[in-house]
């Protein structure tokens, strides 16, 4: 049984717990917290780390340590998840040991060690600051170190985007793209089935999978997270074999017109695409025999061995949520 205390003003559209999501196992054990309500009773996590906001965060930056707010969070996909590996506190699966490195840091302490610095108080955006001002003190935090101590102090130039206006925001909203599965991918390896892995861009956004190994009819069961700009009408999708000596194979694409999903906010809208197979592909389809049936000669036990004549496809789930719903 789950009892939850909930916040309906909460960032992002969703109730976020406010204090405690508790989950009670059977047999009389002591209740366990879930991890949202685990990370955000950390010391500093009732708010957003680089900014004045002080609603509920829902999202984290599961590397760095710290918890966002919705805006924030889409500066820190910007940096890259080498930087800056942003989760939605209530909808991403966290590893335990994610949730236990999120306990050992927290707002307050990163901030000490990231804003030693800080030049002024003012130096930190408002709530309602424009996303220009948010970029530029995000990057000189995170990825100049310009607050720490000894930092330079100096905030980086960010060049004013499509949407300037002050208070303006660069993205509308977040779209989660659950990557569910694909069936019948060709066989790219000669030895092996694919290794597949999917890669999603929009705008200039670029996130990936995990790779499945030794499958062509691969399940990811993954979310993924994109900022949606004002303009994004199109996602696309590509999958690849990954290879362990020379470069990928794209084994194909697919481009999802967006507008029913942003036409619905909130609302999961499955969908199952064929894929546009890469010339790659297709010359193996068409004329390279053995290396289409090779796995299953040597392995019959492998899974999904490409059947000539069916489609390559791929399944997702799509869900919108508008900066509006906050």
């Amino acid at each position: 049984a789950i009892r939850p205390t909930m916040d309906d003003d909460s960032s992002h559209g969703h109730r976020a717990a406010r204090e405690v999501n508790l989950e009670f196992p059977t047999g009389g054990a002591a209740p366990t917290m879930s991890a949202a309500a685990r990370i955000l009773r950390v010391p500093g996590n009732n708010s957003c780390a680089d900014c004045k906001s002080t609603k509920t965060p829902v999202w984290a930056s599961s590397n760095i340590g710290v918890v966002l707010c919705i805006e924030c969070s889409g500066v820190h996909r910007k940096l890259g998840s080498h930087v800056s590996k942003v989760l939605s506190l209530h909808l991403d699966d966290w590893e335990p040991e994610q949730v236990a490195h999120m306990e050992t840091r927290g707002n307050l302490a990163v901030n000490l060690e990231y804003e030693a610095s800080l030049p002024s108080p003012h130096t930190k955006p408002k709530a309602d600051a424009s996303m220009e001002a948010r970029e530029a003190f995000i990057r000189g935090k995170y990825e100049g170190g310009a607050f720490k101590s000894g930092g330079s102090g100096v905030m980086p130039s960010i060049e004013h985007m499509s949407l300037s206006t002050v208070g303006m925001q660069e993205f509308v909203g977040i779209l989660f793209v659950k990557v569910q599965h694909a069936h019948n991918l060709v066989t790219m390896d000669v030895a092996s089935a694919s290794d597949p892995y999917v890669v999603l861009k929009l705008g200039r956004q670029s996130m990936r999978t995990k790779t499945v190994f030794n499958n062509n009819s691969p399940r990811w069961q993954e979310m993924l997270s994109l900022n949606m700009p004002p303009d994004g009408v199109e996602l696309r999708v590509e999958v690849w074999d990954q290879d362990q000596v020379g470069s990928d194979d794209l084994i194909g694409t697919v481009r999802i017109v967006l507008e029913e999903v942003r036409g619905a906010p909130g609302v999961p809208v499955q969908r199952t695409e064929r894929l546009q197979l890469s010339p790659s592909a297709v010359r193996l389809v068409r004329g390279n025999f053995i290396a289409r049936c090779l796995p299953c000669v040597k392995s019959p036990s492998l899974s999904g061995v490409y059947i000539a004549g069916e489609p390559s496809t791929v399944s997702l789930e799509l869900t919108f949520h508008s900066l509006e719903e906050q």
